[in-house]
């Protein structure tokens, strides 16, 4: 599997990578705002939405995991990637209506999960609860309780990241 990031000053990246090494299943990280130059975060949507389809299409991808389909980068590959399914997976607390700290703004991440998805992966049944809350009045995916899925000693949750063949079904 390989792992992509979109990140201006590599502080994901970094974080992505020391993450790769525990896990047997990742290969490659690639940071494309770097391959492909972007080095302000004013430009990442606009380099995602342009050149993400393409990168996809020459990478063969089978689908695209994402932890946030509501950040800047989340959204942005969401509305690029075309029909190549993506899968969600928490990596954090879905409990954003008590973070939102600035008065009149709503944290966007209390969106989590209401973006065009094939499949959300959380960490238990008071996560799926909240993601349908959220989705009530949209189309329901299929949405999994694994636990935190990289740290897994399940191998049928690690599993639910990668399909055995490009363009295979979800499974």
């Amino acid at each position: 599997m390989t792992v992509v990031t979109a990140d201006v000053n590599t502080d994901v990246q970094v974080w992505v990578e020391d993450e790769a090494e525990r896990h047997p299943i990742v290969g490659e990280v690639v940071n494309l705002a770097r391959e492909w130059g972007v080095r302000r975060h004013d430009e990442l949507r606009g380099a995602i939405v342009e050149r993400l389809p393409g990168w996809l299409a020459d990478a063969g991808a089978d689908r695209i995991v994402l932890f946030n389909d509501q950040s800047v980068r989340g959204s942005a590959i969401v509305a690029a990637r075309g029909d190549v399914p993506v899968v969600l997976v928490q990596d954090g607390t879905l409990e954003f209506v008590e973070r939102v700290t600035t008065p009149g703004l709503g944290d966007q991440n209390a969106r989590y999960g209401t973006s065009d998805v094939a499949r959300i992966c959380v960490w238990g049944p008071r996560g799926r609860e909240r993601v349908l809350a959220a989705r009530e009045d949209l189309p329901q995916p299929d949405i999994r309780v694994t636990g935190a899925v990289l740290h897994s000693a399940n191998p049928e949750a690690r599993d639910c990241l990668r399909a055995p063949r490009p363009g295979a079904a979800l499974r």
